[in-house]
This record gives structure tokens, C-alpha cells and sequence, in this order.
């Protein structure tokens, strides 16, 4: 049996503090809340964002906040929701199932809303 380390990418603040990017850490440090990015940044603010496991009809890794299309309709977004992941269309509470027959993801949520920092102080604080 082989161990699985959980994956993880996050949304970085720059060190300007003028916006945001994505990396996937080169190393977490859960206890002391730190990263270490793919080109040595230590960045305070950040925003670590899990692999779900599930991987799209094009063979892209789904993580949370990942936007997607299914069941005919666009901006779902994948989020952890009783127990399990789940799809919740854009500003709102309507919570599906991950349809069987698959979604495709189209981007997600923080480059879809730029550098709106009220956005990330929710998603940070929950």
C-alpha cells in the first residue's frame, strides 16, 4: 500500500501586496500557518486550496473553488459541503451532487473576481 500525500495549490498575495497569484507550495507548514511557494516565497497571506481527487472530462486536476460547467449550466463551483464535495452555483446556497457523467472546468473562482479583497477575507474566514 502506498501513502498519498493530499495536493494542494494556493493563492498567493504578492509581496507588493497588489494582487494575487497561483502556485502549487513546494512545502506546508500547517502548524505555523507557512508555505513555501514554487520559487522560494514564504508569502504571509495565501489561501491553500485542496485536491479534490476528481479530475475533469479534459484530464484536469479538480481543486476547491475550481468554477466548472455541468448539467448544461456554467459557474458551478466545487466546494466542501456536508461531508463531501459538491457543486454550488455562484453566489448562492443551491448545493448538487457531482453529476456521474462528468464537468469541465472553465477556471476558478479568484480569477473570475480579480483582486476584490472582501471576496478573499469570506473564503479565508469562512
Amino acid at each position: 500500500m502506498t501513502n498519498q500525500f493530499p495536493k494542494f495549490r494556493a493563492w498567493v498575495k504578492s509581496e507588493s501586496g497588489e494582487g494575487w497569484f497561483m502556485s502549487y507550495p513546494r512545502w506546508i507548514d500547517l502548524e505555523n500557518k507557512r508555505i513555501c511557494t514554487e520559487s522560494g516565497l514564504q508569502p504571509k497571506d495565501f489561501i491553500l486550496i485542496p485536491y479534490t481527487g476528481m479530475i475533469d472530462e479534459n484530464g484536469t486536476k479538480a481543486y476547491q473553488y475550481d468554477v466548472v460547467s455541468a448539467m448544461g449550466y456554467s459557474n458551478w463551483v466545487i466546494e466542501w459541503h456536508n461531508n463531501g464535495w459538491m457543486l454550488n452555483q455562484m453566489e448562492s446556497d443551491n448545493y448538487k451532487d457531482i453529476p456521474e457523467d462528468g464537468f469541465v472546468i472553465i477556471g476558478n473562482i479568484f480569477t473570475m473576481i480579480g483582486n476584490n479583497s472582501e471576496i478573499y477575507e469570506e473564503v479565508i474566514n469562512g
